[in-house]
């Protein structure tokens, strides 16, 4: 049997009705393309323009949406583990953070410090250069670490390490510290601090970082709250119980002798085993910018604020009635019932000797009315990065860091030495 013939057409009309079909497929997958892309481009424009009603014409529209922005990113302090010699531990405080550190000196040193001007990036860098080689090797092996850990200039690092000691900036904090030698459980002393800053170039709520130092060459193990790249110290408490706090009190001159005051702290606390080894040290510090520093010793229930202002003398407030408080005013010899701190401490009555109070593990009103004087809205600031509470004799640390201002969010207790002192949210 013979095949049937194909049904004879004109010329490249099989073919053409082929690629017909094929061109309208194709045209039908761009069009989708096309509309995909529209619908996203909508989607964007619509969110801008909410986002820009939110800010500018609902009342509170900018902190709801900052507060919005801010619970879908990560902002969970991270723990650096440092051991070994200054050169290792900056190498490996380098290779975990940096990312964080490469943002911030770009962000802040270059852009924010230096106002993006390459010039003064430059005389900026050359002034802290020149501090670097005037104190202590390891601190500058400890940066050279820092550098090569996270492939940033040693250069940028040290001018991080130190442009509020040359007069680069200046901003402020607040700062309490309660004991009582008959509290509930034994005697007791808590040390606040809220760190109230720029919030370094819109990134530091996301950066907040706690260095756990272990101990060694005759120097105590530590644990300081700050960011990455700084090789000094915010806030600081040693495996003795002696803890310091830093307030900025006015804006240095640039003049400076010894070392950075973040790097003095770091050092103070790392080689005094109690109160006076640590005073001693503090009225000694060579000449430098002024300055607001928090003493307390959690073993001896001790505590005192040291003030350095423009002629450079350093006087002393030490704590009445278990209470001292720190802003950034100079309150030496002053009537402390204007300072905002001081009296809300006071009237929150943190300790209440004779009175019926919790035990340990339970609920905790002295830690409850602390942190009750530290997010009052008259010692409260709206830039408040961080706030830790230090509990020494409880072996705790409480921070709250993530949102702006931290004192109003969650603190979340770490331990602070010994096994088990991660427990926390450390990511």
């Amino acid at each position: 049997m013979e095949n049937p013939e194909k049904p004879e057409c004109a010329d490249g009309v099989a073919d053409i009705s082929v690629d017909d079909a094929d061109e309208k497929k194709a045209a039908l997958r761009q069009l989708k393309k096309r509309n995909k892309r529209l619908r996203r481009t909508t989607y964007v424009l619509l969110s801008v323009l909410f986002a820009l009603l939110v800010v500018n014409i609902i009342p509170g529209g900018r902190e709801f949406f900052v507060n919005a922005l801010y619970s879908c990113l990560p902002t969970s302090p991270k723990t650096l583990e440092l051991s070994g010699t200054p050169r290792e531990m900056g190498r490996t405080h380098g290779e975990e953070r940096a990312w964080a550190i490469k943002l911030l000196c770009d962000i802040y040193i270059e852009s924010v410090i230096c106002n993006g001007d390459a010039s003064v990036l430059k005389s900026r860098q050359a002034a802290a250069e020149a501090l670097f080689a005037k104190i202590a090797p390891r601190w500058n092996e400890e940066i050279s670490g820092i550098a090569e850990g996270s492939g940033v200039s040693a250069a940028d690092l040290k001018l991080g390490n130190s442009f509020l000691d040359l007069g680069y900036n200046h901003l402020g904090c607040r700062e309490v510290v309660a004991f009582s030698q008959n509290a509930v459980g034994g005697p007791r002393l808590l040390h606040a601090h809220n760190l109230d800053w720029d919030n370094l170039g819109g990134i530091g709520n996301f950066i907040v970082t706690i260095f756990r130092t272990t101990g060694s060459d005759g120097r105590f193990s530590t644990v300081r709250i700050g960011f990455p790249g700084m090789v000094g110290a915010l806030t600081i408490i040693n495996e003795k119980g002696v803890s310091l706090g830093f307030n900025q009190l006015g804006q240095s001159s640039g003049d400076v002798e010894g070392a950075p005051v973040f790097i003095a702290m770091r050092d103070i606390a790392e080689t005094c085993s109690c109160f006076d080894e640590a005073e001693k040290r503090i009225l000694s510090l060579p000449k430098g910018m002024p300055f607001c520093i928090t003493l307390a010793d959690a073993t001896q229930l001790r505590a005192a604020v040291y003030e350095r202002t423009d002629d450079e003398t350093i006087k002393r407030r030490m704590a009445v009635d278990g209470i001292v408080a720190a802003d950034n005013y100079h309150w030496c010899g002053l009537d402390m019932k204007n300072c905002a701190v001081d009296s809300t401490a006071r009237s929150a009555r943190i300790f209440r000797d004779g009175t019926a109070e919790s035990e340990p593990g339970g609920d905790d009103p002295p830690l409850k009315r602390l942190k009750s004087v530290i997010r009052n809205p008259d010692v409260l600031l709206g830039c408040n990065i961080y706030s830790v509470i230090f509990d020494f004799r409880r072996n705790s640390m409480y921070l709250a860091a993530g949102k702006i201002p931290a004192a109003k969010g969650k603190y979340v207790r770490y331990n602070l030495f010994g096994e088990g002192h991660n427990s926390g949210r450390n990511p």
